[in-house]
């Protein structure tokens, strides 16, 4: 009956009224079956609940090495149970269900009943986003999306379940710059600004980094920031991931001094020896203060390059009575400046720095008394150069001894309105009775 049969491992009987014909056919293979060479077992008998045959009988025909099995006593999967993170899953109301990148959760698929032959496959519709692994018995979020995970049983595709994961970003919740503020000079090195940003799992770490001010500051993707022109900006790192997380760096551009000899008129001259454009006086480098403002720019007034009025007046700006001591005081003015030398002005320094600021005129070894000069030009560019304005009407002193009135007689600059000045050769060196002030020169 069963001799062409290599691999049988069990035999179904169905209801017949041949009952001692039948059992001696499954009996007589029963034994001279021997051990199922596929799988190394024994072979069953199955008898239906339907048939005539008794069990008993064919249990003792089949001697004790054979297993006789009722298909009556199978139990049927009904069901799937599913257990996520040790608890038992209401697919209806506990679904979908949420989880964020990295998080990993304890995934179970059982047949119901439990007595059920059987075993269930798990599958998620997209592995990028969740990974299930069978052995751990688990489910790891991978990326931010929804997934769908399906139960099914291995014998029964109707026998299934299935549910949907939504997983979500871990947000940045804080960026933290270092440095927080900036201060360098024009053209400097670039800094590079290290971002620290929370929480460490993070899904999305990246960061938009912007300026608000590129003529003073530009940054690139990377949080390098390049000093370009002087002034202020602020550099922020945005988070990507939509959080709207920032923080903020402050950055100051000071301005970057060169040398004396390429001085220009209008500029300022420092503590530092330097030479600054007036525009730039708020952001000259720390501990740096304006000296002076250059007016003349040439050799012709004792100078190797040029001149530099004084930002103040002497005596903080209340009169000077005695010509020695103002010439004593321009002389010893500080701070000192390598490469220049303080004076008080000469009536040929006076008229150098009128014409040098843009007064039409020509200089006079000796001028008449009360030469007429306008001062407007120099007015202007004192003024951009942050200097107090000459006091009017009021006369300063003039180191040039009057060619008229003798040794005891000097030059003076009359400021008579707010753009006209005369130049005067009438000052007595120990005038007690005139109001007259004193503003150093420097000579670079």
């Amino acid at each position: 009956m069963f001799e062409d049969c290599s691999s049988l491992s069990a035999v179904t009987m169905l209801a017949t009224s041949v009952e001692t014909k039948a059992t001696d056919y499954v009996t007589e293979w029963l034994k001279e079956a021997g051990t199922d060479p596929a799988t190394g077992e024994d072979p069953v008998l199955v008898v239906s609940e339907e048939s005539t045959i008794s069990i008993a009988e064919l249990t003792a025909d089949a001697g004790d090495n054979w297993v006789v099995m009722d298909e009556s006593e199978k139990v049927i999967a009904t069901g799937i149970e599913i257990k996520w993170d040790g608890k038992v899953l209401d697919i209806d109301k506990d679904t979908p269900i949420d989880m964020t990148v990295g998080e990993e959760k304890a995934l179970t698929a059982t047949l119901l009943p439990k007595e059920a032959e059987g075993e269930v496959k798990l599958s998620v519709s997209d592995d990028e986003i969740l990974k299930i692994d069978n052995e751990k018995g688990t489910v790891t979020a991978l990326k931010a999306g929804t997934a769908t995970i399906s139960a099914v049983d291995t014998k029964d595709d109707k026998i299934a379940v299935e549910f949907k994961v939504n997983v979500e970003a871990v947000k940045v919740t804080s960026i933290t710059l270092d440095p927080t503020t900036l201060t360098k000079t024009v053209g400097a090195d670039a800094v590079t600004l290290k971002a620290t940003v929370a929480p460490d799992d993070a899904t999305d770490k990246t960061l938009t980094w912007t300026s608000d001010k590129e003529t003073v500051a530009t940054v690139d993707a990377d949080g390098k920031v390049s000093f370009v022109g002087v002034g202020t900006a602020t550099i922020t790192a945005t988070a990507n991931d939509g959080s709207d997380v920032k923080a903020t760096c402050a950055v100051t551009v000071t301005a970057a001094g060169h040398a004396l000899s390429s001085a220009a008129v209008g500029e300022i001259i420092c503590s530092d020896s330097k030479a600054y454009a007036a525009a730039d006086k708020d952001y000259l480098p720390s501990g740096v203060t304006a000296l002076a403002m250059v007016a003349y720019v040439g050799n012709g007034s004792d100078c190797d390059h040029g001149l530099a009025i004084a930002l103040k007046d002497e005596n903080n700006g209340e009169k000077m009575v005695n010509w020695n001591t103002v010439v004593s005081t321009c002389s010893g003015k500080t701070p000192t400046v390598t490469g220049g030398t303080w004076r008080l002005p000469s009536i040929k320094d006076w008229q150098n720095i009128l014409i040098g600021c843009g007064t039409s005129a020509t200089v006079i070894d000796y001028p008449d008394h009360e030469t007429d000069r306008s001062y407007s030009g120099l007015a202007a560019k004192l003024s951009a150069a942050g200097g107090d304005a000459f006091l009017n009407p009021r006369d300063y002193w003039a180191s040039t001894i009057s060619n008229v009135y003798g040794e005891d007689y000097t030059f003076r600059i009359w400021f008579q309105t707010a753009d006209n000045s005369k130049l005067c050769n009438n000052t007595p060196k120990n005038d007690g009775g005139w109001t007259i002030n004193a503003r150093a020169v420097l000579a670079f």
